[in-house]
Order: C-alpha cells, then structure tokens, then sequence
C-alpha cells in the first residue's frame, strides 16, 4: 500500500502540474525513512495537509515555487528567492488538485482518503517537528533539479486503511441468521462448506430470516453455488 500510494502522489504531481504549467516535470522517488530528530529546513514552502489518516507536509523549495508560478503566469520559468503571497496561493491550489487527484485514484482501488490544505507559508530557515516518516522526491523541470520533502506523522500510515469491502464486512458482522428456532451469525455461515451439518430441533419449511441490529430485514433461501452455500433473498422488509 506504500509504494502504491507513493506512486499514485507521484503521477499525480506530474499531471497536475503539467495541466497547470503545460510542461510535464520529472518526478522520482529517491527514498523514504524515519524520521529520527527535528527537520532543519531552507527557504521551502510548507503546505500543510490534514487528512482522515494523519497530517501531511510538502517542503517545496522556494526557488522551484516560483519557477513553477512563473511559468504558470506564462513566463519564462524564472527562479526568485522569494515569493509572493499570490504565487503561494497558486502552490497551495496546485497542491490540492494533486490530492484531489490521488483521493479519486485511490477511491477506484476502495481505499478512502480525504485531505484538506490547512496552512500555507514560508520562510527562509526553519526547525520541523512532530512527524515521523520523510519521503525524498527528486523534481526536474526546465533542465533543473530540485529535492521535494514530503513529510507524515506517525498516524498516517500505522491506521489501518479503510476501504468499501472492510465497511461492507462491518455491516456484515452485524447480521444474523434464523433458520427455524437456530440463530448463526454470519461468519458462522459464510464457513458453511458442503457437508456441513446445522442441527435444529424442528423441521424447517418457512424461508431464512435476516436478522440486522435484531430487526427483521429479508428472507431468504439457502442455495448451492459452486459447491458453497448462500443465500438467495426471496424478500426484503425494509
């Protein structure tokens, strides 16, 4: 999952910005280690992310920015060692279309993301902290060669990720079923294999009943689908 979300952020960056700039940088992944002690930092952008995962920070490097904000102003592509309030505007916009991006990317494949950009600065020197994981990215454009820090709290990737299948086994977890007076769980059925036995204390004739949160939500009837059992719904009352 690390190196697909990596490589997701990386395409993304190389999409966006090209659609913005109309020139395509290129991007690589030099590594990704612990952090062991406070950042000290250079005349970089921060671009602060908050996400339902952890916190996010791009470390841009000013003279990048600006090249990047030129040539989106049509420019020539022209360095500076500062930046005005405007062209970090245009960075954070950047920035949030590139997660935009990899949150859509990332939805196709059933994990869910959201990110948000919450700060925007700069300076010239600077100490960061409270993140634990570091991703160095090497950024040519225009025949320069920049290095992207993208930095990630200790949160980010030690949650588990959530994705549409484990929320549908959640809800799954949740279900019961009756057959005559005998109630299984669901992780109980699902185990069922042929030759499985059930023992009931009656002879059953009326459908399988559905139980979620102990209400009534379908009947069914149980089938045979290569060679596993299942449970065809015959009704559902709600």
């Amino acid at each position: 999952m690390l190196n697909e979300f990596f490589n997701i952020l990386v395409r993304e960056l190389t999409i966006t910005i090209e659609s913005f700039v109309g020139i395509a940088p290129k991007i690589a992944i030099l590594n990704f280690s612990p952090i062991e002690e406070n950042i000290k930092v250079d005349s970089f952008v921060n671009i602060d992310i908050d996400s339902n995962k952890g916190k996010i920070k791009f470390l841009i490097p000013i003279k990048n920015a600006s090249l990047i904000t030129d040539l989106l102003l049509a420019g020539d592509g022209i360095e500076k060692d500062t930046i005005s309030k405007e062209d970090l505007e245009f960075i954070e916009d950047i920035i949030s279309n590139v997660l935009e991006g990899v949150a859509i990317d990332l939805e196709t494949q059933g994990f869910k993301f959201n990110f948000k950009v919450v700060n925007s600065s700069y300076n010239k020197l600077n100490y960061i902290k409270n993140f634990a994981l570091k991703l160095n990215l090497k950024f040519e454009i225009q025949n320069k060669v920049y290095n992207w820090i993208v930095l990630f709290d200790n949160k980010f990737f030690s949650k588990k990720i959530e994705t549409k299948d484990s929320e549908n086994s959640l809800l799954l977890k949740k279900i019961k079923i009756k057959i005559g007076s005998k109630t299984l769980e669901w992780k109980d059925v699902i185990d069922l294999d042929i030759n499985s036995i059930i023992v009931l204390n009656e002879n059953v004739s009326q459908p399988i009943e559905l139980f979620m949160d102990n209400k009534k939500i379908a009947l069914a009837k149980l089938v045979v689908i290569d060679g596993k059992y299942a449970l065809k719904i015959e009704k559902k009352l709600f």
